[in-house]
């Protein structure tokens, strides 16, 4: 797998968990989820056991990861004075930046 299909692979869980938790992504969010995304393949592929038998756990942690990172974005959805009545089912920019202010440094991608 090369870093372009990895990081498709990533935003695909990450859009998709975003909608199983019945929110999606906002413009600017989305282009920073990308952005996170893309680090994480180049992250996980220059891992010395990437190649090896860690590879599928590898890529599950940093799932578990976005998982974590969009949970987390929800609950400055709720956090943020008004903003769940003027963005109804989406986490942006501004959640973004909250969750990365709490949960940075996090493997893979920050």
């Amino acid at each position: 797998m090369n870093t372009s299909q990895l990081k498709t692979k990533f935003l695909r869980h990450a859009n998709s968990y975003a909608k199983f938790r019945g929110y999606e992504f906002g413009i600017g969010a989305s282009h920073d989820i990308e952005s996170f995304c893309q680090r994480a393949a180049e992250e996980v592929l220059k891992h010395p056991d990437a190649d090896g038998n860690m590879a599928g756990v590898l890529i599950q942690r940093a799932n578990q990861a976005f998982e974590t990172f969009i949970d987390a974005m929800i609950v400055e959805a709720n956090e943020i004075p008004n903003y769940a009545q003027r963005h109804p089912g989406k986490i942006g920019e501004d959640t973004f930046a909250r969750a990365k202010d709490v949960l940075c440094p996090i493997w893979p991608f920050c």
